[in-house]
């Protein structure tokens, strides 16, 4: 894990109009750029791309629910689903 947060990670406020999967899959292909592949770090970072409304949320999510980063992905996808 690096020791300070690269500033070209993705961001997510949680805005409306804002779409989580595209942040969801920037932040993929950033890990993936960077060599980044175990989750406990894409797990670590990933609670740094969030700011504003999205840090809210994960703040609110329960600290042993994602062990994985799959699960907190799919948490934050239902969670910011874009209206149909």
């Amino acid at each position: 894990m690096p020791n300070k947060i690269p500033s070209n990670i993705p961001k997510f406020e949680g805005n409306s109009g804002e779409d989580s999967t595209n942040h969801i899959r920037s932040f993929h292909m950033w890990c993936l750029s960077n060599s980044i592949t175990h989750d406990s770090i894409r797990l670590q970072l990933f609670q740094h791309t969030l700011t504003r409304d999205a840090a809210k949320w994960y703040l609110d999510q329960p600290t042993t629910s994602h062990s994985i980063f799959a699960t907190i992905s799919k948490e934050l996808l239902l969670y910011y689903q874009l209206p149909i």
